[in-house]
């Protein structure tokens, strides 16, 4: 497997929601460099808390490869990696 990592943000074009001790929102469709990828299912979620602040990492998959995706807000996303 090769991972390559990205650190850019990326503009999530549908989400699905998550019902896990509440609802929460996980992204469904990914747009990144001019490529659009649809995520099978809700992922692995990784919540990470330092004092007020939440960080919220997801690893997610359509397939063919591996993505790690981190939102510090639920609205702002980035991708972190990308293993194929």
């Amino acid at each position: 497997m090769n991972r390559t990592n990205i650190n850019q943000p990326v503009t999530i074009t549908a989400i699905a929601f998550r019902e896990q001790h509440g609802l929460s929102a996980v992204p469904k469709r990914m747009e990144f460099d001019g490529n659009i990828y649809t995520f099978q299912d809700s992922g692995l979620q990784y919540l990470i808390k330092k004092g007020e602040r939440k960080t919220r990492i997801l690893d997610m998959t359509d397939g063919l490869a591996s993505f790690r995706l981190r939102s510090d807000d639920e609205t702002t996303w980035t991708l972190v990696s990308i293993t194929q």
